[in-house]
């Protein structure tokens, strides 16, 4: 569009122009005499440097975002290449905190979701160095102050063996970007979260089993489970049978904990012809039961598998994938200066994958 065409006197133009067409940046020496702190200060701030105290902290970004502070994308880009470049600098450095003994975390595959962490963290210019804790040793405020003097920026809480782990709010997430992997941790709740997609997973179950044939499918699962989750895999169990137009007369076997002589008995009763089952304990009490007769008799499909060599047909949970999309979550929010608890947290889930095994006669296909 040619000036001519604007309208307005050529003498207004050089001033009205500027006005209409861009709108002014908000800068670090903006906000720097917005809040009252040293430029330099405003600047660490906002990158996430160790050594200024929460209030300094909180009022900076509150005041970037009711300003509409955003990074110069030239700058971005910049430090974006200059990381390519160079080895990680001093500081950039992520935190996976494992919440309980590093044994028992590797029931869930914690060993295998580490590498996804620490590929997808290095190609972003970060490390990953791994902390145990341990509350009982250490106070939740004390560990935050750790991290944050040693230069953390940002945070993956692994899960652990409690089912309902809670971080109480003497921990100091206004300082980090903080991203849960799976629902382990009950409190705080609002925290962005990086899952397997296990109910995904269950409908994945079912079409194979319905391909192969079986048309009575029953489910096992854990009464905790079901309540941490809100009955979602529940749901999506009837809901399939429901499109596949299948039998959903049989109850979800879902006691507080596994007696195999109530689960043989649950299956003498209602005589599913396939059982989806949520832990490998449910699976091997069916396997090993002769009146169950897997897979002849009844199919068992495991849909929350943790390693590639289980000896069930079923769902295998991508662990790296988790592990790098945590990574991705956490650099991004770092990226954009997100710390603390978000007010609407995000559910990012990871569907797995099959794997066929000698539980399920699968019909070849061609």
């Amino acid at each position: 569009m040619g000036m001519a065409r604007i309208g307005l006197p050529n003498d207004r133009r050089e001033k009205v122009l500027p006005r209409v067409l861009m709108k002014k940046r908000v800068t670090l020496k903006v906000l720097a005499e917005k809040t009252g702190f040293h430029v330099t200060t405003v600047s660490g701030v906002l990158r996430g440097k160790p050594n200024f105290n929460r209030k300094t902290i909180r009022v900076i970004h509150q005041a970037a975002k009711q300003m509409g502070y955003v990074p110069d994308p030239m700058l971005s880009a910049l430090a974006a290449y200059r990381t390519e470049i160079k080895k990680t600098a001093s500081g950039n450095t992520l935190a996976c905190i494992g919440l309980g003994p590093r044994e028992t975390l590797a029931d869930w595959g914690f060993e295998l979701v580490m590498p996804g962490i620490r590929q997808a963290a290095k190609q972003q210019g970060y490390e990953v160095e791994f902390f145990p804790a341990n509350p009982k040793a250490m106070s939740w405020k004390r560990i935050g102050d750790i991290l944050y003097h040693r230069g953390i920026k940002g945070i993956i809480f692994a899960a652990g063996p409690d089912p309902d782990m809670k971080i109480p709010d003497t921990f100091p997430f206004e300082r980090f970007s903080v991203v849960a992997i799976e629902d382990c941790i009950v409190q705080p709740a609002s925290i962005h979260r990086v899952m397997n997609h296990r109910s995904r997973n269950v409908v994945l179950g079912i079409e194979r089993c319905f391909t192969a044939g079986c048309r009575r499918i029953g489910m096992a699962t854990f009464a905790d489970r079901e309540k941490r989750q809100h009955r979602a895999e529940t749901g999506s169990y009837l809901g399939a049978l429901a499109h596949f137009d299948l039998d959903n007369r049989i109850p979800v076997f879902s006691p507080e904990r596994l007696v195999p002589a109530e689960l043989l008995a649950w299956h003498a009763q209602h005589q599913p012809d396939a059982v989806l089952c949520s832990h490998r304990d449910l699976a091997d009490c069916l396997m090993s039961a002769r009146s169950v007769g897997v897979p002849k008799k009844t199919a068992v499909v495991h849909y929350h598998m943790v390693r590639e060599n289980e000896p069930y047909a079923g769902v295998r949970t991508q662990h790296q994938d988790i592990g790098g999309k945590a990574a991705d979550l956490v650099v991004a929010m770092i990226n954009r200066w997100e710390v603390g608890l978000p007010q609407s947290n995000i559910y990012l889930q990871v569907p797995g994958a099959w794997k066929s095994g000698a539980t399920l006669r699968e019909k070849r296909v061609g």
